[in-house]
């Protein structure tokens, strides 16, 4: 345990200038090695994440965004915060009933919900449980994954019932402003890949010794 002096925070710290690389947010995260670790992410690389996904997926006015994920977990920081970027329609679900699969279906009809996001082990219950109803979510444009390898198998289940509908894999420490990678999955896919880097990112691949390899 280490001790941390806290200074109040003072009137002129409250009314300074906020710049790009001033910290948004803080997350505690166990990371690679296990033991937890305080993230601190800056307001340019949210904005940057921000930015990436309005633009690339042409997220407009028209859409309405589902937020369901705890504050604890990074993703809520698009869910929370693009719908603002874009003018959209934010639909909050109900505390503690993010993992209710009958309850979001329910939300998804009838706020016409078009952007959501599942971690995928919840995205295959979620598709289990849902079963026949799957096709009368119509209003899904997007739905994204992250946090877990995304299986195959609910891949294909998800996009075969909604022939309209787009699902992309991400992939990121939350060190990276949530996610650095992304993949629009087909359904054909034997293994669905995390894809390639996001805006203003680069990815290396490295060896057993941690050396970059070729392309």
């Amino acid at each position: 345990v280490v001790d941390v002096a806290v200074a109040p925070v003072a009137d002129v710290e409250r009314r300074s200038r906020l710049l790009p690389g001033h910290p948004a947010y803080t997350l505690f995260t166990s990371g690679s090695t296990g033991r937890p670790k305080g993230v601190t992410v800056s307001h340019a690389a949210v904005v940057n994440r921000l930015l990436w996904m309005r633009d690339d997926y042409a997220l407009g006015a028209d859409e309405v965004f589902l937020q369901k994920t705890p504050v604890t977990f990074d993703v809520s920081v698009w869910e929370l915060f693009l719908p603002f970027v874009v003018g959209a329609r934010l639909v909050v679900a109900e505390a503690g009933r993010h993992g209710d699969a009958g309850y979001l279906a329910d939300v998804i009809v009838r706020e016409s919900v078009s952007v959501v996001h599942f971690v995928p082990s919840m995205l295959s219950a979620f598709i289990d449980a849902v079963g026949e109803r799957l096709g009368a979510l119509e209003s899904l444009r997007w739905v994204f994954a992250s946090g877990e390898a995304l299986p195959a198998g609910p891949s294909a289940a998800l996009l075969s019932a909604l022939d309209t509908t787009h699902l992309v894999n991400l992939y990121g420490p939350t060190e990276a402003a949530v996610d650095v990678t992304a993949y629009e999955v087909c359904g054909g896919e034997s293994i669905v890949p995390i894809g390639r880097a996001v805006a203003n990112t680069t990815t290396r691949v490295l060896d057993e010794r941690l050396r970059p390899v070729p392309v």
